[in-house]
């Protein structure tokens, strides 16, 4: 099933994007992320603009909502307050049939079973998305990544640095506030599910 997943993400998402960057291009696209859940059981575009975070920072400020912690950074990275999350997730539909039928035995999984079919599914997204990059659908300084809502940013960087070029991932980790003992934690685990 993950060669069935591999090309059916594949051509979705090489699809989606070349939409977006026909149609956003000049909004200045920065950032391109499959939006899932932490066992990435679904997966769903999301995409950030630099006129989209302008516009929402705005209506944020406008009702009093913006919270008193953030920046602009923290909300430029929060891909939920895009106001192009999931614009093309009935795309995806196909690609969460399969990822349903990949993860259908979840209750009976072994830890260690389990472990290896998400690092094979988080893989896979990964190969797609440096498909992506490599095909340069969209300007060279865009960060891709794998994102969930309920995520650090530490954890976020960990994945980017899997995905995007060196000073790509250097800029992305350089525009948030870390931890850098947690950052190097995690980048010192992740061998264990890369």
């Amino acid at each position: 099933m993950l060669r069935e997943l591999f090309v059916e993400l594949n051509a979705v998402t090489n699809s989606v994007c070349r939409e977006i960057a026909a149609r956003y291009a000049h909004e200045g696209i920065y950032a391109f992320n499959f939006y899932t859940h932490p066992l990435l059981s679904y997966l769903g575009d999301n995409f950030a603009t630099e006129v989209g975070l302008k516009r929402v920072a705005e209506e944020y400020q406008r009702k009093g909502s913006f919270q008193d912690n953030w920046g602009l950074a923290e909300l430029r990275w929060s891909p939920p307050d895009s106001p192009y999350h999931c614009l093309f997730v009935d795309r995806f539909a196909r690609v969460d049939e399969i990822l349903t039928g990949i993860w259908k035995d979840y209750n009976s999984l072994s830890e260690e079973a389990l472990g290896s079919r998400l690092k094979d599914v988080r893989n896979t997204c990964i190969d797609v998305l440096v498909g992506i990059r490599d095909a340069r659908i969209f300007a060279p300084d865009v960060v891709l990544n794998i994102v969930c809502g309920d995520q650090s940013f530490e954890e976020r960087v960990v994945t980017a640095e899997r995905i995007n070029h060196a000073s790509v991932a250097a800029r992305y980790q350089a525009d948030l506030k870390l931890d850098p003992v947690v950052l190097e934690q995690l980048r010192q685990s992740r061998h264990q599910w890369s």
